[in-house]
């Protein structure tokens, strides 16, 4: 096509130029038409494979191989960057951002929310829409490393600017909310969980009508919030109604399922009712499994969370394989150093713990040291890491408590 562009360009314009005009000025203007048609060609077709690379990040994120996500989404932000896209370079940084807070990364992470704010406020100006998003993507980040304070500091910006530029019944806004309430769950803070879900709830009711598929996310963590506030009956409710909307829009067998199914299993297992809870949890692993494949941190997440479960049946052996699973899953998509793995590790503990085996169980205590503590390999029991470049203090102070009752318990 940019040839036949070209040869119809030079045969229609440079007949146009009059004989008297002298050869040297026809091949300026002969050269000068190569140019200008290459750029346009080049700048097409850079952002084109810009595109295919974005596309390539995503592909390869949903397959949960981060570090190959990223290298495709940072050679994509690099050509947006020279194209001078700049919504689409700050996305780039996002996802990247995302992507390695999902591995505790949290410094570089922010290093690249950095790098796209600084683009963000000079581009497009510190009030634009993309520069809220960054605001959100630092509460993300905040949130997990544990920086409640900060992250609620920077969902609030981020609000701010979406609702000056958007309005406040806007998508955006009650996402940012959604993302607030989580903040003030994990906090503790219950009521303003669910001061923050009702704001998203209004919303999105506003913008989409009631049975929407977008309000299942809040749905879903309001009945959280029934269920650790003492309403059992309220949680299921919200979580069934969740289910419900969720199959209407996208039939029982798609994989956005499995979240509520897995809620539903931690539900009944609450309630000691294990059967059930066993039976949510396989149907959500096994969406999982045909959408994502193996190597999926949901994936892993439901083989541990089944685990769990067998140990409270007292099958053992059932216990260790699904922990085993999800451990290899982990290591697989995050390496060793990684909160997911240390949770696991200390699920293992606990398996070998009820089976006696006093030394298995402070040797997958330690390995859980090893995947909270960046560069310490130590498999002393005895020995415990200096408290540094910790990316999880709450675990790892559940691991040190485990360990320590163990050790008074093996003494007594």
């Amino acid at each position: 096509m940019y040839h036949q562009v070209l040869y119809f360009s030079l045969k229609f314009l440079l007949p146009f130029y009059p004989p008297r005009v002298s050869n040297s000025w026809r091949v300026i203007a002969f050269v000068l038409i190569i140019l200008l048609l290459s750029s346009f060609s080049t700048k097409g077709q850079d952002s084109t494979l810009a595109k295919i690379y974005f596309q390539k990040g995503d592909t390869l994120y949903m397959k949960g191989k981060l570090d190959s996500a990223n290298f495709y989404y940072e050679k994509a932000g690099n050509m947006y960057e020279q194209l001078e896209d700049w919504p689409m370079m700050i996305n780039c940084c996002r996802y990247i951002a995302f992507n390695l807070n999902l591995i505790s990364e949290y410094d570089k992470a922010l290093n690249f929310v950095d790098r796209a704010m600084k683009i963000g406020e000079e581009k497009l100006g510190s009030t634009s829409v993309a520069v809220g998003g960054l605001y959100n993507t630092y509460g993300v980040i905040y949130h997990h490393k544990g920086r409640y304070e900060e992250s609620i500091e920077h969902y609030n910006k981020s609000v701010s600017i979406f609702i000056n530029k958007l309005g406040e019944h806007h998508a955006n806004v009650a996402r940012t909310y959604n993302n607030i309430g989580e903040v003030y769950r994990d906090k503790s803070d219950y009521d303003k969980a669910m001061q923050h879900y009702r704001q998203t709830e209004t919303i999105f009711v506003k913008i989409y009508g009631k049975d929407h598929p977008l309000l299942n996310k809040v749905y879903n963590n309001m009945g959280i919030i029934y269920e650790v506030t003492g309403d059992p009956d309220k949680a299921l409710e919200y979580y069934e109604l969740t289910i419900e909307l969720k199959q209407k829009m996208y039939g029982p067998d798609h994989p956005v399922l499995s979240d509520t199914y897995n809620n539903v299993g931690i539900f009944y297992y609450n309630q000691k009712k294990i059967d059930k809870a066993l039976e949510y949890h396989k149907k959500s692993l096994t969406l999982r499994l045909n959408a994502y494949g193996e190597i999926n941190q949901d994936v892993a997440r439901s083989y541990s969370n089944i685990g769990e479960l067998y140990l409270y049946k007292k099958d053992f052996a059932k216990a260790l394989e699904y922990q085993n699973k999800s451990l290899k899953v982990f290591i697989e998509i995050f390496g060793k150093y990684n909160p997911d793995p240390a949770l696991v590790y200390d699920r293992i503990a606990k398996v070998y713990i009820q089976m006696k085996d006093i030394e298995k169980a402070l040797s997958n205590y330690q390995f859980a040291l090893h995947s909270l503590i960046k560069g310490f390999d130590s498999n002393d029991p005895y020995e415990n890491p200096p408290v540094v470049q910790i990316n999880s203090p709450l675990i790892l102070l559940n691991i040190l408590t485990g360990k320590a009752e163990l050790f008074f318990q093996n003494a007594s």
